[in-house]
């Protein structure tokens, strides 16, 4: 048992970057392990709650949270809307969660573009270019140029609000073939304006989003753009593209960059499932990581906090996002810290009951390792009222 106590110290001793602190413009970090955005993995508003509390209080440094909606959706409403300076109440309270665990808070605005459909929001979906997504498969409404800058106006306020709210970090979503995704690929935008064409053409759209937000939050706000280093997808974003798009949104005024692959109809997949390597999406995050000064965030499928300290060990990223593993373990950053590392349970990448909630093929997500997940209070360990 000594030898164990022993042996797991020496090894904390080792992580010395992964629990370092950071700062990033006028937001404090006291790790470098971050849980990043995902889908609605949980629909009930106050399990919802429930989930996000009991993982602030595992010890990430930062939990990012979806659905920042920068436009009214038509009959699909988004939780946490920030195209109205009247926020609802829900997000004053996923705010004092979140803090309240510890960590800060960031979200993401995000506009679905072509991968959204009009049987969810009643309006005909948006894109750069006239081209139907490979599996919503229906023909989006090309955008006038007049009208993306109306979007860039959009994004930007949004990202305003998310400041005025109480977030300390706002992150555009332009990873997966989401709206400014579709710009950024040749795949998607065949433009011949000032949006389309070359690669700074195509990465227009999410600098001026930046440049335009940077105007309105000022300059120690701190703000994210999770894009794709590879669209893996025929014509899609390339890593050396990326490495490009990296450059202009740093010029642009980008505090990090959060490095993901993928989108609709692509292989290797968005979200990878168990026959792809641990750490699959590293290189990108690398590459991207050599091109720029600003921070960058690497994610991929990283289950082992030592592999997390060699990555940051050798100059590949400069944080850790972990999606699936705060939700197979959401004591993962605390299990890590003391040493644990035996008593981490792992995602398995099995994308069984955390994507059959994204695809719509059951009601509440679940995991197959933590039947914990999404029902935190009713499985709670609490001291009996009659020992023996």
């Amino acid at each position: 048992m000594v030898d164990t106590v022993m042996r797991g110290t020496a090894e904390v001793k080792d992580l010395q970057l992964l629990f370092s602190p950071m700062k990033v413009g006028n937001m404090q970090l006291k790790n470098r392990l971050v849980m990043s955005a995902m889908g609605a993995i949980v629909q009930d508003f106050e399990r919802y709650m429930t989930f996000l509390e009991v993982r602030a209080q595992g010890g990430p440094c930062l939990v990012i949270i979806p659905g920042g909606a920068v436009e009214p959706m038509g009959r699909r409403e988004a939780p946490f809307r920030l195209y109205s300076d009247d926020f609802p109440p829900t997000i004053k309270r996923v705010l004092d969660i979140i803090h309240a665990g510890g960590a800060k808070m960031g979200i993401q605005v995000n506009q679905g573009g072509r991968q959204s459909s009009s049987q969810l929001t009643g309006v005909t979906p948006v894109a750069p270019s006239p081209i139907p997504c490979p599996v919503v498969r229906e023909m989006p409404r090309p955008l006038a140029t007049d009208e993306v800058k109306g979007y860039v106006e959009k994004f930007a306020q949004a990202m305003r609000r998310a400041k005025l709210a109480g977030f300390d970090l706002v992150e555009i979503h332009g990873a997966h073939g989401y709206l400014v995704s579709q710009f950024l690929s040749g795949r998607s935008n065949i433009r011949t304006d000032e949006y389309g064409g070359s690669v700074p053409n195509r990465a227009r759209f999410v600098c001026e989003i930046v440049a335009r937000a940077r105007e309105l939050v000022g300059p120690d706000y701190p703000i994210s753009v999770r894009y794709n280093g590879s669209d893996h997808i025929r014509d899609g974003m390339e890593v050396s593209e990326a490495a490009e798009v990296a450059q202009l949104l740093e010029k642009a005024g980008a505090s990090i960059l959060d490095i993901s692959a993928g989108v609709y109809g692509g292989l290797p997949l968005t979200i990878p499932p168990s026959y792809e390597p641990q750490g699959c999406y590293l290189h990108l995050a690398e590459t991207i990581k050599r091109a720029v000064k600003i921070p960058v965030i690497a994610v991929g499928r990283i289950t082992d906090p030592r592999m997390a300290e060699a990555v940051l060990q050798r100059g590949g990223a400069d944080l850790i996002a972990i999606a699936r593993g705060m939700i197979a373990d959401p004591e993962f950053p605390r299990k890590a810290m003391e040493g644990r590392f035996e008593d981490i349970r792992k995602c398995i990448g099995c994308n069984q009951g955390c994507m059959q909630i994204q695809d719509r093929r059951a009601t509440e997500g679940t995991c197959t390792v933590n039947p914990e997940m999404g029902r935190e209070k009713e499985m709670a360990l609490v001291p009996t009222s009659k020992p023996k």
